[in-house]
């Protein structure tokens, strides 16, 4: 599996948090089981516009709602993000064996779905 693989798996839908579409997110109302994310997301927001990695643009669907949009100064974060998780990766898959990398990626997706359920999976944490 690719690092690009990993990390995507992170994104999807997040019913009454957030919606992304290909560079964009959605922030909409949060419902009742909000957990205090609101102002985080607001934060790191207002943090990634300061610092030129995204801007905010009106919603032409819902005149209530903004659009969260990356930069070009954004887009160049992400991608060297994403070639330095590969190239840990491909580290770890030297010293482990591509067989054993496998096992800890699934490893790691299955750690991960337990402390961070979907919203709206209808799992709960124990």
């Amino acid at each position: 599996m690719a690092a690009d693989d990993l990390l995507d798996e992170t994104r999807g839908d997040a019913p009454g948090r957030g919606r992304l579409a290909g560079r964009r997110i959605l922030v909409v109302g949060g419902g009742q089981e909000d957990y205090g994310l609101k102002p985080m997301v607001v934060h790191a927001v207002d943090e990634l516009v300061r610092l030129g990695y995204a801007r905010r643009e009106p919603d032409p669907a819902d005149g209530r709602a903004k659009l969260v949009t990356m930069t070009e100064r954004g887009l160049q974060a992400e991608r060297a993000g994403r070639e330095a998780v590969a190239r840990v990766r491909d580290a770890w898959a030297v010293a482990l064996g591509e067989r054993e990398m496998e096992q800890l990626e699934a490893l790691l997706r299955r750690l991960r779905a337990t402390l961070w359920p979907r919203v709206g999976s209808g799992a709960t944490r124990s």
